[in-house]
């Protein structure tokens, strides 16, 4: 998603992104919750899924190191699609709506474009 900012913008990115701790069966978040941030699996195993009219959870995927979730509700203000549990003691980078966006304001020349998204 962020292949396309130069190493300045990496940087002040990097500056507001959070580390959060998580440990094993823990919930991110909820189906239905307000999408307000974007996840990058630093370290474990998140399972994104929902339930089916019968309570039976469909798993959607396993998230792993290097990978990232999360960033369509984030992107278009729209609500959680899944359910985020981490399956392992994990570790993961948080990026909010709010420090993007204010990223952005501060860098109003700059053209940003994204590669398409796919998220819970």
């Amino acid at each position: 998603m962020f292949e396309h900012l130069n190493e300045d913008d990496r940087i002040a990115l990097a500056n507001v992104i959070d580390e959060l701790k998580v440990p094993a069966n823990h919930t991110l978040f909820q189906a239905g919750d307000p999408g307000d941030s974007l996840f990058i699996v630093r370290v474990g195993q998140i399972e994104l899924f929902i339930k089916d009219t019968a309570g039976q959870r469909i798993v959607l995927t396993t998230s792993e190191p290097g990978d990232m979730f999360g960033e369509l509700a984030m992107l278009d203000s729209g609500p959680r699609t899944a359910t985020a549990l981490a399956l392992t003691d994990s570790e993961v980078l948080v990026l909010d709506r709010d420090d993007l966006i204010l990223h952005f304001n501060e860098n109003p020349k700059q053209r940003y474009t994204c590669s398409p998204l796919w998220a819970a």
